[in-house]
């Protein structure tokens, strides 16, 4: 360049500095000024950086680039604040119990922020029914049902027109344990008194009871025997359905009892995982009902939830 057209081009010194007149501000100190949003001059990257970020697309990132003090971090804090960019919201994760395959928990997948309340109510639950299903079971109203249920049993069970015909022929009904069961026999009578065949058979060799009674009684018990046989058939039938009946209250009442809370734990968690793991509960409590309060340990150790993760925060966590 031509020493000329530079000495025309050269600036002056004095126009190089900004000079500001301090009487154009209307403020005292800047300390009551606004802090600048933004990076001045950078309105092209800005939109360029807020296009990226609402941008929803597989594989999308946004790299920003730029010296040390520039204020990025802080410029992309502000603007991802500003437009709030949505994103899919993590759900709480939580673990249960399998009850058909134990050594596979299963997965529950709960509204954000909702997996620690649902592990303590499902806590809430079994100490209900750790402590209250039993008491609730033992009521007034559940002893009555039953006593009704057993007096409706031995009413059919009824054999004193039976042990009437038989003390009549000089037999008797008389109760005996084999092992832990207990059944009943037909025995012959001497002196009014029951005595058992080998006793009886002790008796005749003796001579206190003659021949021809003891042919007596032998033919009197072959005759009731067919008779005999058809009474404990039907009594064992009636044994077992009064049993069968009697656990369907009580399994009924427990179904209604603890089914009543589970609803209110299903309304407040809707969803399929939640209704089938509280319906196993439901199972596994009618199926162990006798277990409870004893000393094989507590079944109800088994429903505790074990949450996985647990979200506090609302929105898209800006990390």
């Amino acid at each position: 360049m031509p020493q000329d057209l530079a000495d025309a081009l050269r600036v002056p010194n004095q126009q190089l500095t900004l000079r500001v007149d301090p009487t154009s501000f209307d403020f005292e100190t800047t300390q009551s000024v606004e802090p600048l949003q933004g990076v001045a001059g950078q309105e092209d990257a800005i939109e360029a950086l807020r296009f990226g970020l609402q941008v929803h697309a597989p594989g999308q990132n946004v790299y920003v680039r730029g010296l040390t003090g520039t204020g990025r971090l802080d410029l992309v804090r502000r603007i991802i604040e500003q437009i709030q960019p949505l994103c899919p919201l993590a759900q709480d994760r939580c673990y249960v119990h399998n009850f058909e395959h134990p050594d596979r928990p299963k997965l529950i997948s709960l509204t954000r922020g909702s997996g620690r309340e649902f592990s303590r109510q499902i806590d809430h639950l079994a100490a209900y029914i750790r402590t209250e299903l039993l008491p609730a079971l033992s009521s007034e109203e559940m002893r009555a049902k039953s006593q009704a249920m057993e007096a409706e049993m031995r009413e059919k069970l009824d054999s004193s027109e039976l042990e009437k015909e038989l003390q009549e022929a000089g037999l008797a009904l008389v109760p005996i344990k084999t092992g832990n069961e207990v059944g009943t026999a037909i025995v012959p009578l001497f002196e009014g008194k029951p005595v058992p065949p080998e006793a009886f058979e002790q008796l005749r060799q003796e001579g206190k009871v003659s021949e021809d009674e003891a042919q007596r009684l032998r033919e009197a018990l072959a005759g009731f025997r067919e008779r005999f046989e058809a009474f404990s058939s039907q009594a064992a039938e009636v044994q077992a359905a009064h049993q069968e009946a009697l656990r369907n209250l009580f399994e009924n009442e427990a179904r209604h009892l603890v089914g009543s809370r589970l609803t209110a734990i299903s309304k407040r968690f809707p969803g399929k995982s939640v209704a089938q793991f509280l319906n196993a509960i439901l199972e596994d409590v009618v199926e162990h009902l006798q277990f409870l309060g004893g000393d094989e340990g507590d079944p109800t150790e088994r429903y505790r939830v074990n949450v996985l993760v647990n979200h506090q925060t609302e929105g898209c966590p800006v990390v």
